[in-house]
């Protein structure tokens, strides 16, 4: 927190969304100049620490910590070791990769870990009835096609490209 507290003011730009739309209650900048990272960069060539701030959410408050609750600010930590792209870019792109840890959960739980058998051919089949059902959990997380969109964008009228409404 002292390094994040040391950052000036020019060090910040305005965060990005998910969809590219400026956030302008959050923040990120590079904090990696004001860190002790010499063991970690023998290790790991181009190291880079971004920082994020925003808003503390109600949600995270519990496990917030007693200078986060202070500042009413969230702070997130990303190390990276790419070495092109603006700050917020970066930043975007490590917090849409989340989603992946979710679904290893999601397909562990649906039983990918568990080998049924010590036939391979028995195994092959259920890795396939796991990624059927995990493909089928992954295409109804998101809203049904409504075809009422389609007249605002003809192609994909729910903008996940599933389908083409109206048909060509």
């Amino acid at each position: 927190m002292d390094a994040i507290a040391r950052l000036p003011k020019a060090a910040w730009t305005t965060g990005t969304g998910q969809n590219g739309d400026v956030l302008d209650d959050t923040l990120v900048a590079d904090l990696t100049g004001l860190l002790d990272l010499d063991a970690w960069t023998e290790k790991i060539h181009g190291l880079r620490v971004l920082v994020r701030e925003e808003p503390l959410h109600p949600r995270y408050r519990k496990r917030a910590t007693e200078r986060e609750k202070q500042l009413g600010k969230r702070y997130q930590l990303i190390a990276t070791n790419t070495q092109r792209g603006q700050i917020a870019w970066l930043d975007t792109r490590h917090r849409s990769h989340v989603h992946v840890e979710n679904d290893v959960k999601q397909a562990k739980a649906l039983g990918l870990n568990r080998w049924p058998s010590r036939h391979w051919a028995i195994n092959v089949a259920r890795t396939q009835i796991v990624a059927l059902a995990a493909n089928l959990l992954a295409c109804f997380r998101h809203p049904p096609c409504q075809p009422a969109n389609c007249a605002r964008q003809p192609r994909s009228c729910c903008g996940s490209g599933c389908c083409t409404y109206p048909p060509a």
